[in-house]
């Protein structure tokens, strides 16, 4: 088998994997999508997902521009809501590509050692790390998911159009966070 089929095989794989593992996720309710309510797009994100749709039926094109083009959604998602929606993310990033929305970036920020011990904001947050902020929205995910999540990543760093400083930041993230909460 060729090179690429093997690559198709893992990422066809890896989507029926994700299928597979989300299907249980608890649904967050109405009032749970965002975890914040400062600016336009959190207001945007709950008129669109108001009846709170299954992940399963959002298309690639509606995740990567939510809310109304921004394709900011999975920053102010909930911890509720960011569970349950990143497979939809994950699985519109192996199947169309992504253009706005960046789903390496929201399962991998604040984890590499350039981020790791930069406070969030201090007026807000005090003196909380992104390392400490991201462990904290990532804890919301059980062993499989994480699991998961586990694969993706790894997919996503072995894919020939990664650049290498995400490479790197994803190898680290998985080091540092993701791979030590399935031990």
């Amino acid at each position: 088998m060729s090179e690429s089929g093997v690559n198709e095989n893992k990422r066809t794989s890896l989507i029926e994997e994700i299928h597979r593992v989300f299907a249980q996720t608890p649904r967050p309710s109405a009032d749970q999508l965002v975890r914040t309510q400062e600016g336009n797009e959190p207001r945007l994100i709950q008129q669109a997902l108001a009846h709170v749709p299954e992940w399963t039926e959002l298309d690639s094109d509606f995740v990567d521009q939510l809310p109304d083009g921004f394709g900011s959604a999975l920053s102010f998602f909930s911890s509720p809501a960011f569970r349950y929606y990143i497979p939809a993310y994950m699985v519109a990033d192996l199947t169309a590509g992504l253009k706005h929305a960046d789903v390496v970036f929201h399962l991998i920020h604040g984890l590499s050692s350039a981020e790791r011990d930069i406070p969030v904001n201090r007026k807000l947050y005090g003196q909380k790390t992104w390392f400490q902020y991201s462990a904290e929205r990532f804890s919301v995910f059980n062993y499989a998911e994480t699991e998961t999540i586990v694969k993706f990543l790894q997919y996503r760093c072995e894919h020939p159009d990664t650049f290498e400083s995400e490479r790197q930041r994803i190898h680290e993230a998985l080091s540092f966070y993701w791979i030590p909460q399935l031990r």
